[in-house]
């Protein structure tokens, strides 16, 4: 997605991955200037742009790092609790 977003034309990736932060990329690339259709589907369809602006966006966390950091709390058998909070459903 990250190439075809300055690329001429329209790029087409079929059996794209679903995952939770493809969906969050694109947002991130639309709300900066990207046309990108389908993001959450096995088709995701992107026509190039010239340029992109600049925007203030959070990522989404890693659902890798938090199963990593909740194996090692366990492993470690200690109390941890976790300040951050993230409501975007998905």
């Amino acid at each position: 997605m990250l190439a075809s977003v300055y690329a001429e034309g329209t790029t087409r990736i079929s059996n794209a991955a679903m995952e939770p932060e493809i969906i969050d990329l694109a947002d991130c690339l639309n709300k900066m200037g990207a046309k990108i259709k389908g993001a959450g589907t096995n088709v995701i369809e992107i026509t190039g742009v010239k340029k992109l602006k600049d925007i203030s966006y959070t990522v989404m966390p890693d659902r890798i790092e938090a199963g990593t950091l909740l194996c090692m709390v366990a492993n470690t058998r200690r109390k941890s609790k976790n300040k951050q909070r993230y409501s975007k459903p998905y």
